[in-house]
């Protein structure tokens, strides 16, 4: 297990010694991808979110939460799990990614 407390989008990729002088890429079993986000679903604990909230939240951190779910595939094992994790109801910081990450990526998932 690690716990990386690091900007996601620039986690460098690991190897593991030489096994045969050949370098292994390390690889997570499984990936929990908590990122930034507007924080729009947290309005119970944060009654004055509305007030200050915006349509430009969640398209400014888009890019940010993609790259970050972008990086996660990378890292990750063949039949590995990532969970993507925001505090938004926001379709643009949630389906949204999905979505570009799918297109990015395409049916190799």
């Amino acid at each position: 297990m690690a716990v990386i407390n690091h900007p996601g989008q620039f986690l460098p990729e690991l190897y593991t010694e030489k096994v045969n002088h050949i370098k292994q890429k390390f690889l997570f079993d499984k990936i929990l991808c908590d990122v930034p986000c507007s924080g729009d679903g947290a309005t119970r604990k944060i009654p004055n979110k509305w007030a200050k909230w915006h349509t430009s939240d969640g398209l400014s951190l888009h890019p940010l939460q993609l790259a970050i779910l972008m990086k996660s595939i990378n890292l990750l094992k063949r039949g590995g799990l990532i969970v993507y994790s925001t505090c938004s109801l926001n379709p643009i910081e949630n389906e949204a990614v999905l979505s570009g990450l799918f297109k990015k990526v395409g049916k190799g998932l």
